[in-house]
């Protein structure tokens, strides 16, 4: 549980130095992976008698809706990133309060 704070490192790390629209991508292709792990329980509607298409769709559907968050995530700190870089002093204040501000603001909106 403790690793829950540092998950997002890796993933901050490779999109830091890349255009927005691609940080999107990487961010968006994360999400998708977490997403359809995280709710490959709507696959057991199958087994319940509700059709295999209409699971496989709304399993694949709700995780690229989800990705999407983590896609817009990425573009936001990429931009705040590249805006404002790491460095001394406030730069690196600005970046710890902006990622926690997205990432909640865009959790509340999902």
């Amino acid at each position: 549980t403790n690793a829950v704070w540092i998950a997002f490192i890796p993933l901050m790390l490779v999109f830091r130095d890349m255009p927005p629209r691609d940080a999107f991508g990487w961010g968006w292709l994360s999400g998708m992976v977490f997403w359809l792990f995280s709710v490959s329980w709507l696959l057991r509607l199958a087994v319940t008698g509700t059709n295999l298409f209409v699971a496989l769709s709304a399993w694949i559907s709700l995780s690229a809706y989800c990705a999407i968050y983590t896609g817009a995530f990425a573009f936001v700190i990429t931009v705040v990133w590249q805006k404002f870089g790491t460095g001394m002093g406030w730069r690196n204040v600005w970046l710890v309060i902006t990622v926690p501000i997205v990432w909640v603001g865009l959790e509340y909106l999902r």
